[in-house]
């Protein structure tokens, strides 16, 4: 366990190499509960995050999602984050754990009447679970019926009478997703 952005967090279980090959080979979990989750709500939310992001957020429809900058006035990169539009006008950003306040207060300047702009980090966890067995997990766990989401894409579920968000992106390259419990 080493401190991260705040948190205690699980670096290596047995070796390097090891979860590595884990990965590559088979299937692995990360703790990205130290990631920050801002939810960005209001009539006009995509057009806001528009102009504060680098991708067009207008191409995106309900249950996609981009990896995108968030940048500053002079258009350097403030963080690199992953924007996912969970409803007709309502966004889900995770962002960087090193980045939250930052990220939060830049967005919070800039936030124009309207648009709603919510930090549920400190409330809300996730996991990564990556590697090429991903696909026969979720369905050892939630059956042969349940679909997982295109890449780059989210989905609601219920499980076990808790909603909860898929999403298929990733960190390591290998197929994944990403898990992040709803409200």
């Amino acid at each position: 366990m080493v401190p991260f952005g705040g948190w205690l967090m699980p670096v290596q279980y047995s070796s390097i190499v090891d979860e590595h090959q884990t990965v590559r080979n088979a299937v692995g979990m990360f703790d990205i509960s130290h990631m920050g989750q801002f939810i960005v709500s209001g009539n006009d939310a995509r057009d806001w995050l528009n102009r504060m992001l680098t991708n067009n957020v207008a191409k995106l429809d309900v249950g996609q999602g981009q990896y995108t900058f968030l940048l500053n006035d002079n258009g350097g990169v403030i963080d690199d984050l992953i924007l996912y539009r969970i409803g007709q006008s309502e966004f889900l950003l995770v962002v960087n754990a090193s980045k939250i306040e930052e990220d939060f207060a830049w967005l919070e300047r800039h936030r124009q009447d309207g648009t709603m702009l919510k930090n549920r980090s400190a409330d809300f966890g996730g996991v990564a679970i990556q590697g090429p067995r991903v696909v026969d997990l979720f369905h050892d766990l939630l059956g042969q019926s349940v679909e997982l989401p295109a890449r780059n894409h989210i989905i609601d579920l219920v499980i076990l009478e808790m909603p909860v968000s898929i999403a298929r992106t990733g960190y390591t390259g290998e197929d994944g997703v990403e898990v992040f419990p709803g409200e």
